[in-house]
């Protein structure tokens, strides 16, 4: 588990800018944070590092992190 919380400064997985945390939610087991940069994230358990949410809707959280779950690229 994290120790994130609201005012919370984290590197946002999509604009990579150290940001505050406006809000925290909760959906189905799984935390998204929304953030001052306007992106939502969630947090990558097995790299401990914020990660994409790409959810369709806000009802939702589906975790993306570039560094677990990206398909690494053929040569």
């Amino acid at each position: 588990m994290t120790d994130v919380k609201e005012d919370s400064i984290v590197k946002c997985a999509y604009c990579r800018k150290d940001v505050k945390v406006t809000f925290i939610i909760e959906h189905e087991g799984e935390t998204a944070y929304n953030l001052a940069c306007f992106h939502r994230n969630t947090f990558c358990p097995t790299c401990k590092q914020m990660a994409k949410d790409e959810s369709e809707t806000i009802r939702e959280v589906v975790r993306f992190c570039e560094t677990c779950d990206a398909v690494p690229e053929e040569a």
